[in-house]
Parts: C-alpha cells; structure tokens; sequence
C-alpha cells in the first residue's frame, strides 16, 4: 500500500506526517549543506516523493 493511498483510507494527516517527517528532515538538511536556497518543496503524491519548484506554482494558482 503506498502513501497515497494511506492518505485516502485513513485521512488521519498527523500519523501520515509524522511518518514522513525524518525524510523531510533529512531532505532540509541536504538542501542547506549543499546551500541550495532555491524556492523548492517536496511533496508526497502515488509517484512517491516529489521535488517541486514553487515558483513554477504561480502558473497554477489565482490570487483572485
């Protein structure tokens, strides 16, 4: 069973979170070693862990 659909049985997001939370930790910590500030998120979805770039967001996303 993978995260996603975890998240699709369960809606419990605290338990799914707090089993991410060492990945996403360690993923921060990556990103500062190697001093890439860039305006980036990683995310979960069924393909697994996903890096994204957010300012590629506004695209996809209205302020009005």
């Amino acid at each position: 069973m993978g995260l996603h659909d975890k998240i699709n049985r369960s809606k419990d997001f605290n338990s799914i979170v707090s089993s991410r939370i060492e990945t996403w930790h360690e993923w921060v910590k990556g990103k500062i070693d190697d001093a890439d500030f860039s305006n980036r998120a990683l995310i979960y979805d069924k393909a697994g862990e996903i890096e994204i770039d957010l300012s590629e967001m506004a695209e996809h996303v209205s302020i009005d």
